[in-house]
C-alpha cells in the first residue's frame, strides 16, 4: 500500500502530492506563497521612505531578499 498526502492548489484546483508527512507544511507553505504573490501582484511589500517634511516616498520592495 502507498500512502500519499494531497495538498489542495488554489490556483489550479487541482492537487499537489507529497509522500511524506515531513513535507506536507513545505507544500502548503509554497502554495500559500505562490498564491499570495500572484494576488499581490508580485509585490506584497513596499519600502516607504519619510523625508524630514513627513513626505513618503514608496518603492517596489525585492521579496526575493527576504
Amino acid at each position: 500500500m502507498k500512502t500519499q498526502y494531497a495538498i489542495l492548489n488554489p490556483q489550479t484546483g487541482g492537487y499537489d502530492y507529497v509522500d511524506d508527512i515531513s513535507k506536507v507544511s513545505e507544500k502548503v507553505a509554497e502554495l500559500a506563497m505562490s498564491y499570495y504573490l500572484t494576488h499581490t501582484h508580485n509585490t506584497p511589500v513596499s519600502q516607504v521612505d519619510t523625508d524630514d517634511t513627513g513626505a513618503e516616498t514608496w518603492s517596489a520592495f525585492d521579496v526575493d531578499t527576504l
